[in-house]
């Protein structure tokens, strides 16, 4: 129950903790540092190392694929938005952040 509420305060603060450190910071270092710390999410909670094992026995259509998808959704598109964010003001940033839910 505690991480869903951690999990929940994160993903609706993002948006205001984005524009405050983009203040201060360029896009790119802060999505260096979210991607680092995705990664390390990703190995201590669910262990990265056997993923890997099962990627190796793909096609190579599909691991070409998965390494499109990986580009647009890991560094592509925070990339963009982060640009965007660091443009606009915090009323935007959030009605922004929120759209993208609605899009998909």
């Amino acid at each position: 129950v505690v991480v869903a509420i951690i999990s929940v305060f994160f993903s609706s603060s993002y948006s205001i903790f984005s524009k405050y450190l983009l203040q201060r910071t360029i896009p790119e270092t802060l999505l260096l540092v979210m991607q680092i710390f995705s990664v390390l999410t990703v190995l201590f909670f669910f262990g990265m190392i056997p993923e890997f094992k099962n990627i190796r026995k793909l096609h190579k259509d599909k691991i070409l694929a998965l390494s499109v998808v990986a580009l647009f959704s890991g560094i592509l598109y925070p990339l963009l938005y982060l640009k965007g964010l660091a443009e606009t003001s915090a009323i935007n940033a959030i009605v922004t952040s929120r759209l993208s839910a609605v899009f998909l």
